[in-house]
């Protein structure tokens, strides 16, 4: 699999190289491995992962708070071992955008398949996410479209129809997609509103 893994743990050294052993027996890598206290120098240190995995045994709330801002920093998927689970904890784990949230320790032999889920859930997440935007996108596209139409209805004193056939005439013409004809007649006509033209 071949993926780049920052650890983090509170863990013993004796844990940690057990954990490390489990994580490259499934072909991953561990780039680094770091604790809470000395976590904020990971960006510093050049560290681009593949994965995060985390195992977090107190102060279970200042330290998602700094997953977090992991999440936000690397936009990657992120594995949480947490035995000392609490229903407010797993409830911000899961808000936050962890990928997979165990209520128990660092899982030696299940390692492989919760790594595998983790990138699934992430990618099954992004796919959703760029869906979204790109429907955000299409349906402010539309506004903008309606009221270019209307300009042109008004200023051109022509039907509804006759108008979306115009923008999409110069849309094919120049190369431009109906959203950027829209928001240029708009700009057009804004710019004549604002020097008293309109």
């Amino acid at each position: 699999m071949n993926r780049e893994v920052l650890l983090i743990s509170e863990s013993t050294s004796e844990q940690v190289a057990s954990y490390v052993d489990a994580i490259e027996s499934a072909s991953d890598r561990v780039a680094a491995s770091l604790c809470f206290d000395n976590l904020a120098y990971a960006e510093f240190m050049g560290h681009e992962p593949d994965i995060i995995i985390a195992e977090i045994e107190s102060n279970a709330r200042s330290k998602l708070s700094i997953l977090v801002e992991l999440i936000k920093r690397f936009n990657i998927p992120i594995i949480l071992f947490d035995p000392n689970s609490t229903q407010d904890s797993m409830q911000i784990a899961v808000k936050s955008g962890i990928c997979v949230y165990i209520s128990d320790t660092f899982q030696h032999q299940r390692y492989s398949q919760i790594a595998d889920l983790a990138v699934t859930r992430y990618q099954y997440h992004q796919s959703l996410h760029t869906e979204l935007e790109e429907t955000r996108h299409q349906l402010e596209e539309r506004k903008v479209v309606e009221r270019a139409k209307g300009v042109l209805m008004r200023e051109k004193n022509i039907p509804e129809d006759q108008a979306y056939r115009l923008m999409q005439r110069s849309a094919m013409e120049n190369n431009l997609t109906l959203g950027q004809v829209a928001n240029n007649i708009l700009r057009v006509a804004n710019s004549l509103k604002s020097n008293g033209l309109n």
